[in-house]
């Protein structure tokens, strides 16, 4: 590892290092370094470790998020570096705190990734996590409230939503058909962006960037397991920016419509779904503006003194009590819940 990691550093906190390090890209000589670190005993399976809690506490890689809040970019280039090398260390050694505390059962939920091979139905769910990415680079965001089974095998690539919305950004495959099934509703998509909505009496289609083809059981008919009957009507293709609204009743004669929607409509439809804040080298009072655009509970910082903290991190938005735990676990931070806020301390603070 780094000559100037401090002695204190165990297997565990040197893994927590080697995620910060991959998450800023290897060097030759890193590469090198790195796969001799993966020589010693139980470092492959602690490495496998916190790349998955890094996943699970809404820290990203910017490999597969970008930054959708241009306002947290690099700082001052003339700054000085002793800061940030204390700040690096610091996440690493707070990340295994926090794993320290996730194997007691405080923190995280156990939830396994999603196979490529295994063939029986699975379920995702929000409480779980919001965002899941599948192995071939699509990803599945969910919103509160929402349950979806999934089939995902080397020849289909399959999902059932039971309850809730569901945003898909689908990889292309042509060996594998991306279906979605809601509500006697059918969606295949291929290299595409789309939400799904699905209550009690209709399902809402809404596509974001390339098409769908949808099928539609004709009312009255008995669906299938994947909810489209064998005499569904052709399918209805639907391109971007448009939305198809399926009614599950008797109320509409050819049960749906489809309608040119603007920016501005998907932008509001679509606001239930967090953003990736990317902070590099960012002031904690800048860090704590930034999630309070996005959360009905405000950050507030109580105490002047760690409001110049520096956070180099990238966090969904919606991720807020993923960001206190950290700022706990790191720097000693402790927060104070009084319903509507949730107010920053430093140790001590009176």
């Amino acid at each position: 590892m780094k000559k100037n990691l401090p002695p204190s550093y165990d297997l565990d906190d040197q893994a927590a290092e080697w995620v910060i390090r991959l998450e800023d890209g290897l060097n030759s000589n890193s590469k090198t370094e790195l796969e001799q670190w993966l020589k010693q005993p139980g470092s492959q399976e602690a490495l496998a470790r916190y790349k998955n809690g890094w996943k699970r506490f809404g820290i990203l890689t910017k490999q597969n998020f970008e930054s959708e809040d241009p306002v947290f970019s690099e700082n001052n280039s003339a700054r000085s570096e002793s800061p940030k090398v204390f700040s690096r260390f610091a996440w690493g050694a707070g990340l295994a705190a926090l794993f320290a505390l996730s194997f007691a059962g405080i923190f995280l939920n156990n939830t396994p990734d999603i196979p490529s091979t295994e063939s029986q139905m699975r379920s995702l769910i929000y409480e779980d996590s919001d965002l899941f990415t599948l192995e071939d680079g699509s990803t599945v965001e969910l919103n509160e409230n929402t349950v979806i089974d999934f089939a995902y095998t080397a020849e289909y690539r399959k999902f059932w939503v039971r309850s809730g919305e569901v945003y898909f950004t689908v990889e292309k495959d042509y060996e594998r058909p991306f279906d979605v099934y809601a509500g006697g509703t059918r969606l295949r998509a291929l290299g595409t962006e789309f939400n799904v909505k699905y209550a009690a009496n209709s399902v809402e289609v809404l596509i974001t960037e390339g098409s769908v083809q949808m099928s539609v059981t004709p009312l009255g008919n008995s669906a299938n397991i994947e909810g489209v009957s064998n005499d569904s009507a052709p399918p209805q293709l639907l391109v971007s920016n448009q939305k198809a609204i399926v009614h599950r009743n008797s109320n509409s004669e050819d049960g749906f419509m489809v309608s040119e929607i603007s920016q501005a409509d998907i932008s509001e439809s679509l606001s239930w779904k967090p953003i990736t804040l990317k902070f590099d080298s960012v002031q904690l009072a800048d860090a704590v503006e930034a999630f309070n655009r996005y959360n009905k509970i405000q950050l507030i910082i109580a105490d002047p003194q760690i409001a110049s903290i520096e956070i180099v991190a990238t966090f969904r938005s919606n991720k807020v009590d993923g960001f206190v735990s950290l700022l706990s676990a790191t720097f000693g931070i402790e927060a104070e819940y009084t319903g509507e806020a949730i107010l920053l301390r430093g140790a001590g603070y009176l």
